[in-house]
């Protein structure tokens, strides 16, 4: 995920572009005014019963570039990006597809209603109100868009020491 700021005005901007690239099941929606206007690279929940590209770790001479799904979009000051595993994109998905929009930013300082939540919806049962999350890694990352000021100004910099090089030390005899 990259976000740059559309035009070079020198002033504040509001509008900017998003690139994504994506291998995988896990999802990135953009919330606009707490309404969905994206999700990458799956649009439906019956997308996550195929299975998915995936990068191995064994190398099998797989042309793994080609499988990356690109997706470019301008988003605006205000909009939130959710970044999401599996487990929560079907989840979501499901929830989209029966008329519910998430109400994300119920997260955003809120850790207790995260985890109750995940425990809630793990447990409900087919007669229950709302779709069910598997059980499932269950990773959320939620991004505001904010204003930036264009600045030819040197980026404030402190030095970082774990940027120095390092060497391997072979064993002591």
């Amino acid at each position: 995920l990259d976000i740059d700021p559309l035009g070079n005005s020198g002033g504040p901007t509001a509008e900017y572009r998003l690139r994504v690239s994506a291998i995988g099941d896990s999802i990135v929606y953009v919330i606009r005014d707490g309404k969905k206007i994206l999700s990458f690279p799956l649009q439906e929940s019956s997308e996550f019963a195929l299975p998915p590209h995936v990068l191995s770790s064994i190398d099998k001479d797989a042309p793994y570039v080609s499988r990356f799904q690109h997706k470019e979009e301008t988003v605006r000051e205000g909009d939130l990006l959710v970044l999401c595993t599996d487990a929560i994109g079907k989840w979501s998905m499901q929830e989209y597809e029966s008329g519910v929009e998430v109400d994300w930013l119920r997260y955003w300082d809120n850790p207790g209603a995260w985890q109750g939540d995940i425990q809630r919806l793990r447990g409900l049962r087919p007669s229950d109100t709302g779709n069910r999350m598997v059980v499932d890694d269950c990773t959320l990352l939620l991004l505001k868009v904010v204003a930036e000021e264009v600045s030819d100004a040197e980026p404030l910099m402190a030095h970082d020491s774990s940027d120095a090089p390092f060497a391997l030390v072979p064993p002591k005899d």
